[in-house]
C-alpha cells in the first residue's frame, strides 16, 4: 500500500507540525508527501495526486489522507484487510453527517447515488483510498470538473475540492466511487469530539463542524 498526503512547500520538511504524522500511528507509516507550490490551493490536491497515481501500477493499493486534521489508529497489514474484505475494486471516501454547502455558493445536489447509508452518507474528501486503476479514473474525471465547477474556486480562503467531486459523481453514476457510512476504515467526527472517539475508527478526520462551508 502506498500513502500519500498533498501539503505545500513549508510542510515538506516539517513532518512534527503535521496531525497525520504526530498523532495515532502515523510516524510508523511510510507516507509520501507530495509538494504542491507554496500558495495552497484545495484543488492541488486531486491534481498533484493525479501524476503520482498515473505513475503506479494498476493494482497498488493507494491511501490519500489529509494532513493538518487526519490521525491513522491502524496499522497498514489493517487497513489493507478492511478494504479487502469491504471495498475491494472501488475508490472509498470518508464519509460525514453534513453536506458540503456555503453560505455564499450554489448548494450543491447530492444526486441519490451518491448518499451513503444511516447517518453519516455524504462523501468527504479528506481520506479516500482504491487501486491505483480506478482511483486514476476517478481522478481525471473529478479534475475535469473543475471547469463546471469554477465559482468554487473562491470558496473559502483556498478554495472547494469536495464540490468538483460532488458534481463529478453526480455527472457520473458509473465511477467506481463508495462512500465509507459504516466506518469500516474511515469516517469524519467533529474536532470536539476526538477524545472521547479516541482510536474507535481506523483512520479518523477532524473537522470543525462550526465552521461555515
Amino acid at each position: 500500500m502506498k500513502t500519500f498526503t498533498v501539503t505545500n512547500s513549508q510542510y515538506v520538511n516539517k513532518k512534527d507540525d503535521l496531525q497525520l504524522f504526530n498523532t495515532g500511528v502515523g510516524k510508523w507509516f511510510d507516507i509520501k508527501i507530495l509538494d504542491a507550490g507554496i500558495n495552497w490551493h484545495m484543488w492541488y490536491k486531486p491534481l498533484v495526486l493525479l501524476t503520482h497515481v498515473a505513475n503506479l501500477p494498476d493494482d497498488e493499493l493507494v491511501l490519500y489522507c489529509d494532513a493538518m486534521d487526519v490521525t491513522i489508529n491502524a496499522y497498514p497489514h489493517e487497513i489493507t484487510q478492511e478494504y479487502i474484505d469491504n471495498f475491494e475494486g472501488k475508490v472509498v471516501f470518508n464519509a460525514e453527517i453534513n453536506p458540503t454547502n456555503w453560505t455564499n455558493m450554489p448548494k450543491l445536489v447530492y444526486k441519490p447515488h451518491t448518499l451513503g447509508d444511516l447517518e453519516r452518507k455524504y462523501i468527504n474528501a479528506g481520506v479516500f483510498m482504491g487501486r491505483a486503476k480506478p482511483m486514476l479514473e476517478v481522478l481525471r474525471q473529478w479534475t475535469a470538473t473543475f471547469r463546471e465547477a469554477k465559482e468554487f474556486f473562491n470558496a473559502g480562503a483556498t478554495g472547494c475540492d469536495q464540490a468538483p467531486l460532488v458534481i463529478t459523481w453526480n455527472n457520473n453514476p458509473n465511477l467506481p466511487i463508495v462512500v465509507d457510512s459504516f466506518e469500516h476504515i474511515m469516517a469524519v467526527y467533529p474536532v470536539e469530539d476526538a477524545d472521547w472517539i479516541a482510536d474507535s475508527v481506523m483512520i479518523r478526520h477532524d473537522q470543525n463542524l462550526k465552521k461555515a462551508k
